[in-house]
């Protein structure tokens, strides 16, 4: 479990003034579950690894946003849950584009087979 992070925590405002040793301390902290996280929604070492670190990257930049309303966890949490959505549906638009390829291949390899058949009884 994490200790509560609240707004006022001193590694969140070095963080929030740029001190990437703090940044370092918070990624420590967080990394193996944000991992974790990122992991069961994606089951893919490198894309949950990608969305994890993303989700970091976008929770630095944000930082100022960050109110305390919900632990420090939370709000990262809700951030690589995001990042892990973008990655599924650029997987679903990707399988719609390949499905999409495929019965256009299928369609052209069926037709050619029928006007090539036809011809067939001229020979």
């Amino acid at each position: 479990m994490h200790k509560r992070i609240d707004s006022k925590h001193p590694l969140l405002l070095r963080c929030k003034e740029g001190d990437t040793a703090a940044q370092f301390e918070l990624y420590k902290l967080h990394s193996r579950y944000m991992y974790n996280v990122a992991y069961n929604l994606l089951g893919h070492t490198a894309e949950a690894e990608d969305a994890m670190q993303e989700g970091f990257l976008k929770a630095f930049q944000k930082l100022s946003t960050f109110k305390g309303e919900v632990s420090f966890a939370a709000w990262l949490r809700s951030i690589v849950v995001n990042k892990c959505l973008d990655v599924l549906r650029q997987r679903k638009e990707h399988l719609a584009f390949e499905t999409q390829e495929y019965c256009i291949a299928v369609t052209e390899e069926q037709n050619f087979l029928k006007d090539n058949t036809e011809l067939l009884p001229q020979i």
